[in-house]
């Protein structure tokens, strides 16, 4: 059985509990996205500054691609009006 630790105060609400456990799943599926899709692990830098450009490049790309996937989406059951 896989058990998790959560880091919170002792009165944090069960209620709240798995909200935080469930919202990590939300970054890493954006991390394993931009590693497959935008070419987040294939960089050979030298410097932090270097690492971070092309960490901050590569998340607005992402961005940028989920915004126009979200404009262009197509709703259930018919085609989007312009």
């Amino acid at each position: 059985m896989d058990k998790e630790f959560l880091l919170a105060p002792r009165v944090t609400p069960l209620e709240a509990q798995p909200h935080v456990e469930f919202s990590r799943w939300h970054v890493e599926k954006c991390f394993q996205e931009e590693k497959s899709e935008l070419g987040l692990s294939h960089f050979e830098v030298r410097t932090y500054r270097s690492m971070m450009l092309h960490f901050i490049l590569t998340s607005m790309s992402h961005l940028f691609l989920a915004q126009e996937h979200q404009r262009l989406a197509v709703p259930p059951g018919g085609m989007k009006s312009t």
